[in-house]
């Protein structure tokens, strides 16, 4: 046991996916383990919505924002002291405050997911990406430890920080659960996509490979969660909706088959597969682009299935539509493994020691 406190700096609430599944989440595991944990999320509420929604801020949440990220800073500047570990989930600080911080810190951890060092998310902010990727440099340097959520990752930062380790975004699979019940046999099957407005551009290289499946399979759907798209340009069968958190288990569960295409870039070979994760925790296959992680958490033709052309995606979705033996066995085969290295029970102990070595 430990008594080790911890300050753990998020870059949003626990609406703000990374900061949910990378911080919130870990909390009764840590406490279970006897850490003091606090979490002052950096951003306001507000903030997190419009990120979540890809909603456009108006002038006076931005303003707003600013005056509550600089008297955080402060805060956390006066309190930093008293804290064993200060972790800094994916802010990006300037680089005269983390000299403070420096000064006051008994240890500083920074964890991030996704390639953030490419300024994706930087477009509308008020610096420009000259100086967001200035600011990623020198917390890197500044940190006594960084944590990553993959090895594409941990090669960038480890040539500045040599002190990096992985520490996968882990699924909930306790909440996260396959469904109880059998669907009747009557029922469509159906495939499914959840995730942000902003990946919307990944699914949409589906498009054409949906109206072929719909056209010629009478009992499949499609549904696609968060997607921000034309509706009309879709054809027949497929249906869009909105993620609520509070809904996710149910929307998943409705799902037979999970996807997860993705672009052969930097910024795809960042992502965490957090999708796969999802659609393993609730028993179905997946079927995903061979790009990044998802080669690590796709066992081909054992999980799920990897698929590159449009001819592939067809083939493959094929096979698991028609052969529903095929779908339930391969569905606990990504049940076991996301329990056994993708969980929190799995993850909460390589945590654990990051923050207590």
């Amino acid at each position: 046991m430990t008594n080790n406190k911890v300050l753990f700096i998020t870059t949003g609430t626990e609406i703000t996916a990374s900061s949910r599944t990378r911080v919130y989440n870990y909390r009764p595991f840590l406490e279970k383990d006897g850490f003091s944990v606090k979490i002052i999320p950096y951003n306001t509420r507000l903030d997190c919505q419009d990120n979540v929604l890809e909603r456009r801020k108006g002038f006076t949440g931005r303003i707003i924002n600013k005056i509550n990220q600089f008297y955080k800073c402060l805060f956390y500047l006066s309190t930093a002291a008293g804290y064993d570990v200060i972790f800094i989930q994916r802010v990006l600080f300037p680089v005269l405050f983390l000299k403070f911080l420096k000064r006051f810190a008994k240890k500083i951890i920074f964890d991030f997911d996704d390639a953030i060092y490419l300024a994706d998310s930087c477009k509308r902010q008020i610096f420009n990406k000259k100086k967001f990727g200035r600011r990623f440099k020198y917390t890197l340097s500044f940190s006594d430890r960084v944590i990553v959520s993959n090895n594409a990752l941990k090669n960038i930062s480890y040539a500045i920080n040599k002190n990096t380790d992985v520490l996968p975004t882990p699924v909930d699979t306790q909440r996260l659960v396959p469904i109880s019940f059998k669907k009747d046999n009557g029922a469509k099957v159906v495939i499914g996509w959840i995730g942000s407005a902003g990946s919307t551009k990944y699914i949409e290289s589906l498009k054409e490979v949906f109206k072929v499946l719909t056209d010629s399979n009478v009992d499949l759907s499609v549904k696609l969660i968060g997607a921000q798209v034309r509706k009309e340009d879709w054809g027949k069968n497929i249906y869009f909706s909105q993620w609520i958190l509070e809904r996710e288990l149910e929307t998943l569960q409705g799902m037979d088959i999970g996807v997860m295409p993705l672009s052969d870039d930097e910024w795809s070979l960042g992502k965490g597969g957090y999708k796969l994760l999802q659609y393993m925790a609730v028993g179905i296959p997946s079927v995903a682009s061979p790009v990044g992680i998802n080669k690590e958490i796709i066992e081909d033709g054992l999980t799920g299935f990897l698929a590159q052309t449009q001819k592939e995606w067809i083939e493959k979705l094929s096979i698991l539509i028609k052969d529903k033996k095929l779908r339930e066995r391969m569905g606990k085969n990504a049940r076991e493994k996301a329990e056994k290295l993708y969980s929190y029970n799995a993850n909460s102990p390589k945590l654990a020691v990051f923050l207590s070595s």
